[in-house]
């Protein structure tokens, strides 16, 4: 569906990503902010990390996402606010 919006949904739509539920689905979210620059002034964040099989939130910088790969990207997207959970 993202995919839909991003290629089709114009300069006027503008998206609020989670880049946790991005990584969830096998989706790059640095790749996904990139698709989206100009378009992203806020994203949600959280980390995770997996327990078992299950995802569960976790702090910031205490998971498994690659902050230091997704600020930079986060920032050359355009991002303005980050709406932290």
């Amino acid at each position: 569906l993202f995919d839909i919006f991003i290629e089709e949904g114009g300069a006027d739509l503008m998206l609020e990503l989670d880049l946790y539920w991005i990584d969830h689905a096998g989706v790059n979210p640095e790749k996904t902010l990139a698709r989206s620059k100009g378009r992203v002034p806020v994203i949600h964040i959280k980390d995770k990390e997996m327990a078992g099989n299950d995802p569960v939130m976790a702090p910031i910088g205490e998971g498994n996402l690659d902050w230091d790969g997704l600020i930079p990207a986060c920032e050359a997207a355009g991002v303005d606010w980050y709406c932290v959970e």
